[in-house]
């Protein structure tokens, strides 16, 4: 799997840092839990919408 890179604003940097180590995680598994979560959601909601 290649690396990518992502460049975050330091605010946002900032919060994800304070995430990590509140959760004992790391800055990459806090950033990676964000984006399944925001897609799953995505996906629900397409579901919903195709069977509503």
């Amino acid at each position: 799997m290649k690396k990518s890179t992502l460049r975050i604003p330091d605010s946002l940097d900032q919060k994800i840092t304070e995430l990590a180590k509140k959760q004992e995680k790391t800055k990459t598994a806090v950033i990676r839990q964000i984006l399944e979560r925001r897609f799953l959601t995505a996906d629900e909601k397409a579901k919903q919408s195709r069977e509503g």
